[in-house]
């Protein structure tokens, strides 16, 4: 387990500013961005559950469904 202590490897191969932020820009590697607190993607917003119609609008729709159909056929 020694390889994984950063201790154990001279500099040329685990510098000691390897965890900083800024060493790594002058390899050409974007320096990091500051968290904004919150995850870039956000996840979809739930719909929430509707209370069933009235039985007498649902009577209606029915009614008008059937004449609906009953004009396309003839």
């Amino acid at each position: 387990m020694a390889l994984l202590n950063a201790g154990y490897w001279p500099t040329t191969y685990w510098p000691s500013r390897y965890w900083e932020p800024n060493y790594w820009p002058k390899y050409g590697v974007p320096a990091v961005q500051p968290s904004t607190g919150f995850p870039l993607r956000h996840p979809p917003t739930r719909l929430k559950p509707r209370p069933p119609l009235n039985r007498e609008v649902l009577i209606l729709f029915k009614q008008y469904l059937e004449l609906k159909l009953g004009e396309q056929n003839d």
